[in-house]
């Protein structure tokens, strides 16, 4: 009978399946051996023909092999979802039929009843019982069908378990492509992306109704996409939707990917530790993709640059960035290359810190979007018509809210003016140059000139102190520093540079320093040594650069040379030695080790108080004495990626930090003595200034204020670019932050 047989046969399927799972080696049917006479027959055949004639036939088993039907069966697992869930079906449906046909011959009921039953049987539907029937017959065979649909259920289930974790996965790891429009878009990977995704994230979340930056952000850099993605999280959490994908800038179906021709703003990096040439080949070749890519009207592309062929007009990737312009740019004028890399511009920045200590602080401001303190960034508008062909103090007299500074004409690569003269006309179609506290600014109705008092005569010319520099270097290349020290120095100052060993390029960079009237002097020695230091006089010097220092083990130097310093000066003012504090000025790479300087010298500063306090007349003197050292660190990733992401935001902003923060040419970032400007105003008694006046008596000195330093409460006193109505009352030593040719 067929229900007799039905077990019997699923037996042995169940027995042929466990053989291919196991992998065994066995033929699913066993052939009986040949008689003795065939035996006998095949053997003579074998001596009989020679070896080299002999011809295997391939012939076809009447059965698959178990090692054939286990790899079938593993082939149906590499199907899509839906071809494994049709498997599944073409399997349970014979089972649902055989159990239907088997119940019908143990019940004798109708074929409806016994499909049903099979198949609510097989489904483990609600309602049905296998425990209940009537025979044994029939009982044996809704249990057999259950188990096989048990088994059926448990493969499914797996299945789309597993699909579905695959395709997570997928999506997780995957390069897959990015549909989106109007996006950021930034080519590579460098130490400097999650500081500038950090500033795109502050700015993105402080301005209005017109975002800066398009959304989301797309980086796309030839390193591990799960890497990146681990980093992406620990630095920025959940402050900006950033999306990751694996590839190289230069490739056509990389670009594509991340959909960089319909991107609003492109950020190619600079590649990093490897042969500069190969760095700037891939710039070059990226950027020649991408202007194959085109892009929408208004596209903005900045390329971090490290400045050392800025004078080459040969350059690979100037050549391709020149002829990306007015590609994706309205004007022709939204392709940029910022230098933001190497140590010409790092030592640019700290030449001006060491020769005004403060100034660091005014830079963090204008460079950096700050989270939880509103500073101060530059901004570029259009010129309104109706001061369109006026002189230039009406224009900067125009606003309520933001500080005019200068103005771009309009075109490509229109002229520069930052602090001209108050009669300069201001054609039409050009651009004003603002320092302003949000990304917007606040007209008036009309110029506003503000009621004079009367200022007292200006002491001083406002020139920078002469001083005296220490370069410590720790590198085999000081050139730079020393460079950049001769672009700043006033006439009259020093300079002293103490290295490991003489440096050829740096006895070179000696020269223009004696030419312009620095006095300039090497000392060979380690800078870590406190005998090459007092060889130096050290004691002599205004202030500390200490330069030549890694990005990986560079912090640690710092805090090692500050301390060593904090305790010589220490001893040269108890000595007698030395006046006033030695200002240390130093570039470092995390805000951790800022926390732990910091913590340093106020540390000291208070065992010397308690010093002090238990020293009776002779502490009373060490009471009186200033703290050994004044820091002035810079973090360079943070401020170069703050200069990066204005340059983004308006890239025509890139020769304003040019001409500010890269040589004497032109105009600079000062800070300035009040006195220098006749403030406070003549008369007792304080009186107060409103921001709009205090701008007119820079004026008068043919200098652009931007901000006040109060000479007491620190840096968090600086007000940079305050509303034109905003009071003050000006203290004689206060400063004030201009924008000035010297």
């Amino acid at each position: 009978m067929a229900i007799r047989r039905f077990p019997q046969a699923a037996l042995l399927g169940a027995c042929v399946a466990l053989a291919a799972s196991q992998g065994c080696r066995a033929g699913a049917v066993i052939l009986p051996p040949p008689s003795p006479a065939a035996a006998a027959a095949t053997i003579s055949l074998q001596h009989a023909m020679p070896a080299a004639s002999v011809t295997l036939a391939a012939r076809k088993s009447a059965l698959p092999s178990a090692a054939e039907l286990k790899y079938k069966v593993l082939n149906l697992f590499s199907i899509p979802t839906t071809g494994k869930l049709f498997v599944v079906l073409a399997v349970s449906v014979p089972v649902v039929l055989a159990g239907g046909v088997a119940y019908r011959k143990a019940m004798g009921c109708s074929w409806s009843q016994a499909l049903t039953k099979a198949y609510h049987v097989m489904g483990n539907c609600p309602g049905s019982d296998i425990t209940n029937e009537e025979n044994a017959a029939a009982l044996t065979v809704v249990n057999a069908v259950y188990l096989a649909g048990l088994l059926g259920f448990a493969v499914v289930l797996g299945i789309v378990t597993d699909d579905i974790s695959t395709a997570v996965n997928q999506v997780r790891s995957g390069n897959f492509r990015v549909v989106e429009r109007d996006h950021t878009v930034i080519l590579g990977w460098n130490r400097q992306t999650l500081p500038i995704l950090k500033q795109i994230a502050i700015a993105h979340s402080q301005a209005g109704p017109d975002k800066p930056f398009g959304t989301p952000v797309v980086v796309l850099a030839d390193r591990d996409k799960e890497t990146m993605d681990e980093e992406l999280r620990e630095g920025l959490g959940t402050s900006l939707h950033v999306i990751s994908r694996t590839g190289s800038a230069s490739r056509l179906e990389d670009l594509r990917r991340v959909a960089a021709g319909a991107a609003s703003t492109v950020l190619v990096s600079y590649p990093e530790g490897g042969d500069q040439d190969l760095a700037v080949a891939e710039q070059a070749a990226s950027l020649a993709a991408l202007k194959r890519e085109g892009g929408p009207e208004g596209q903005r592309v900045v390329v971090q640059a490290d400045g050392s062929s800025g004078a080459d007009d040969l350059a690979a990737a100037g050549i391709a960035l020149r002829s990306l312009r007015g590609v994706g740019g309205a004007e022709g004028a939204a392709a940029e290359l910022v230098v933001t890399r190497g140590e010409k511009r790092l030592s640019q920045l700290m030449a001006q810190v060491a020769l005004q200590p403060g100034l660091e602080y005014v830079l963090g401001d204008l460079l950096e979007f700050e989270d939880e303190y509103q500073g101060a960034e530059f901004y570029m508008a259009p010129l309104d018509d109706s001061l369109a062909g006026r002189p230039y103090r009406d224009a900067r007299r125009s606003f309520r809210a933001g500080c005019v500074i200068g103005f771009m004409h309009g075109g490509p690569g229109g002229r520069l003016l930052l602090n001209p003269k108050d009669g300069e006309v201001v054609p039409a179609g050009s651009q004003l140059v603002f320092v302003t506290s949000a990304l917007s600014v606040e007209p008036t109705e009309a110029p506003v000139e503000p009621a004079m008092p009367r200022l007292r005569r200006a002491r001083g010319g406002g020139n920078l102190r002469r001083k005296h520099v220490a370069v410590l270097s720790f590198g085999d290349d000081s050139a730079a520093i020393l460079q950049a020290l001769g672009d700043f120095c006033p006439r009259g100052s020093r300079v002293t540079l103490i290295s490991r060993r003489a440096d050829p390029n740096a006895k070179e960079a000696l020269k223009p320093l004696q030419r312009r009237g620095v006095r300039a002097t090497a000392v060979t020695g380690s800078p870590a040594s406190g005998a090459t230091l007092r060889a130096a006089r050290l004691d002599r010097a205004d202030v500390a650069v200490l330069v030549g220092l890694g990005a990986d083990s560079g912090d640690s130097q710092i805090v090692a040379s500050v301390l060593q310093l904090q305790a010589l000066s220490s001893q040269q003012l108890a000595a007698g030695r030395r006046a006033t504090s030695l200002d240390v000025v130093a570039a470092v790479n995390s805000t951790s080790t800022e926390e732990v300087l910091w913590h340093a010298t106020l540390s000291h500063e208070a065992e010397a108080a308690a010093v002090a306090a238990a020293g009776g007349k002779k502490g009373a003197a060490l009471a009186e004495l200033p703290a050994a050292v004044q820091l002035h660190m810079l973090n360079p990733d943070q401020l170069m990626s703050g200069m990066v992401t204005q340059a983004a935001i308006e890239p025509r902003l890139n020769r304003v930090f040019a001409e500010l923060f890269t040589s004497d040419l032109g105009q600079e970032v000062y800070l300035k003595r009040a006195a220098c400007f006749g403030l406070p105003p003549a008369g007792k008694g304080p009186v107060s200034l409103s921001w709009a006046q205090v701008q007119e008596a820079a004026r008068l000195r043919g200098q652009t204020a931007i901000g006040i330093a109060p000479a007491h409460g620190g840096p968090d006193a600086i007000r940079l670019a305050p509303a034109a109505d905003e009071l003050f009352v000006i203290r004689d030593n206060d400063e004030i932050v201009v924008i000035a040719a010297e």
